[in-house]
C-alpha cells in the first residue's frame, strides 16, 4: 500500500496542481484498482491461512497451542482491516495533494473514537480478537468518511468500468480462497506436525491460490494483471 501511495502521491499533486481534476479522478480510481488487486487476495489469503502461518513461525518451546490460537484469531479479523487501510491511505494521499489535510484529519479522529469505543465493548467479550476487530472497524470507517467526499468531487471514479474490475477480483478471489482451503484441508489430513509439514501447510496452499487467482485474472482479462504485464514486458 505504501509503495503505490508513495508512488503515485507526485503525480496526484502534479494534476491537482493544474486543475485537470477528471484526470485525477481516473488516476485515483486506478490506484484503487491496483491496490485491491492485491489487497483483496492478500487479505482471504491471511484469514485462511492464519492458524498454520503462525504455527510456523512461533509454535516453539514455550509457545504452545493456545497461544498459536489466539494469535491466529487476532491476525485473522486485524486481516479484514487490510482493504480499508489500503482506501484511507490512497485517498488521504488525494486530499493532501489537494492541499486538503482537514477532511484526513476528521476522519482520522473519528476512528480513533470508534476504535476505542469497539476496543471498550468488544474486548469483553471476544478477548484479543475484539481487539483485532475494533482494529480493522476503525480502518473501514476512516476509508468510508474519506471516500464520500471524494465520490462528490470525482463522480466518475467508480465507474462501470471500476465495478467490472472489482467483480472480476472478488470471482478471482473467491476461486483462490476455494483452492487454499481445499490444499489446506487436505495437507492437515495427512501431514503431522514436523517443521517440514509446517512448511508445506503454508507454502502449497500459497502457491497454489496464487496460480489459480492470476490464471483466472488471465482468462478473465482483468485489467490489473495485463497492466503489470505491460510493464514487466517493457522492462
Amino acid at each position: 500500500v505504501l509503495s503505490i501511495t508513495n508512488v503515485m502521491f507526485p503525480e496526484m499533486s502534479r494534476l491537482s496542481s493544474v486543475g485537470q481534476d477528471e484526470e485525477l479522478g481516473q488516476l485515483i480510481g486506478g490506484t484503487l484498482r491496483g491496490m485491491l488487486f492485491l489487497l483483496l487476495p492478500m487479505t482471504a489469503g491471511l484469514m485462511l491461512l492464519s492458524e498454520p502461518l503462525v504455527r510456523l513461525l512461533y509454535q516453539y518451546k514455550t509457545w504452545d497451542a493456545f497461544s498459536t490460537q489466539i494469535t491466529a484469531r487476532a491476525l485473522c479479523f486485524m486481516s479484514l482491516g487490510m482493504v480499508g487501510y489500503g482506501i484511507q491511505n490512497v485517498l488521504s494521499r488525494a486530499f493532501y495533494a489537494q492541499q486538503n489535510g482537514k477532511v484526513p484529519m476528521i476522519s482520522g479522529a473519528v476512528s480513533i473514537v470508534v476504535n476505542l469505543v469497539l476496543c471498550l465493548v468488544l474486548s469483553n467479550r471476544l478477548d484479543v480478537a475484539g481487539l483485532a476487530i475494533a482494529t480493522a472497524a476503525s480502518s473501514a470507517v476512516s476509508a468510508i468518511l474519506l471516500l464520500f467526499p471524494t465520490l462528490r468531487r470525482y463522480p466518475k471514479m467508480m465507474n462501470r468500468q471500476f465495478w467490472s474490475g472489482m467483480l472480476k477480483m472478488l470471482l478471482c478471489t473467491a476461486a483462490m480462497a476455494v483452492a487454499v482451503w481445499a490444499v489446506g484441508h487436505v495437507l492437515s489430513l495427512h501431514l503431522g506436525d514436523g517443521l517440514i509439514a509446517r512448511v508445506l501447510q503454508v507454502g502449497l496452499p500459497t502457491v497454489s491460490g496464487v496460480i489459480v487467482y492470476f490464471l483466472l485474472a488471465v482468462v478473465l482479462r482483468l485489467e490489473e494483471l495485463q497492466a503489470v504485464l505491460r510493464r514487466i514486458h517493457r522492462t
